[in-house]
């Protein structure tokens, strides 16, 4: 099967290439497709997909005529706004849907160690955004704790440490007592990330998380909740491990990008597509 994907900005570049990583471990091709580089109707032609994925802010007048001169493709449209919707007249092999949960590409994560360079009681992996509520600011200004921060946009703090690199993250979690996170400033994926490696992430007003992955004992609302969490746990840092090795099955039997492409083929009605893609995330989980 050859799959193509935009590369949009609605579309969760890191996740999604977790995604296609998970289409190729079942045997399929998968390829992004940037709109700016190459006319769709050139790269339906080329390619010819038999799936195609974008979504509403790539949707324009020639993405409609693509998937109307090739109606056996079967195209995945994520969308924002249910005005999205209205008078689009679509074929019945076009499928759209308003909301997946996050997920993590498992790949990354195996394998990691503790490296020396790497060691802290506490990291960030987030973007700099300077807000009076920004608790992960107040974090940097507390005495006594080792914190390491990264981000692809520059901190004016000496803990940051630059780009958090692929290749580098497993051992950036493995070298840290604990991280830190926030739906309010970096979104659910990282502490997903922490969680699957099987180290504790303490979260700050980070109720979707919450909800995800059942983390009730890990989120609080308050800073100072959150403050003597953070202590609490570094004091006794075996004190939650019950809890942690919990979420880290549950983040890794069912939030990974394997879950999420046997979903959706689920949903698209290929049901023996989907059960190779659980398959296959049994093995790597059995391997690793």
């Amino acid at each position: 099967m050859n799959i193509l994907c935009v590369h949009g900005e609605q579309l969760n570049i890191e996740e999604f290439s977790g995604w296609g990583k998970a289409f190729i471990s079942c045997g399929h091709e998968f390829l992004f497709f940037k709109q700016k580089e190459k006319s769709i109707l050139d790269a339906f032609y080329e390619k010819k997909p038999d799936l195609f994925i974008t979504c509403e802010s790539a949707f324009d007048r020639a993405t409609k005529k693509a998937i109307n001169l090739y109606p056996k493709c079967k195209v995945v449209i994520f969308y924002k706004n249910s005005s999205f919707l209205e008078n689009k007249n679509f074929h019945d092999n076009v499928y759209c849907f308003n909301n997946f949960d996050p997920s993590i590409d498992i790949y990354p994560l195996l394998k990691g160690k503790l490296k020396p360079n790497l060691i802290s009681d506490i990291n960030y992996v987030g973007e700099y955004i300077d807000d009076n509520d920004n608790v992960i600011l107040n974090t940097l200004s507390e005495n006594g704790f080792i914190v390491k921060v990264w981000g692809d946009k520059k901190w004016p703090y000496r803990q940051y440490l630059g780009r958090a690199k692929e290749n580098l993250v497993k051992d950036i979690i493995m070298s840290c007592s604990l991280s830190v996170s926030s739906d309010l400033f970096s979104g659910e994926i990282w502490p997903l990330k922490v969680f699957a490696s099987g180290k504790p992430c303490i979260l700050y007003r980070s109720a979707k998380t919450k909800d995800l992955i059942s983390a009730d004992n890990f989120n609080y609302e308050d800073e100072e909740s959150f403050f003597k969490a953070i202590i609490d746990l570094l004091q006794n840092p075996d004190s939650l491990n019950d809890e942690v090795e919990r979420i880290n099955k549950d983040v890794r039997n069912n939030h990974t990008s394997h879950n999420r492409v046997a979903k959706l083929f689920n949903l698209l009605g290929m049901e023996q597509e989907s059960d190779k893609c659980l398959l296959e995330l049994k093995k790597i989980l059995e391997k690793y």
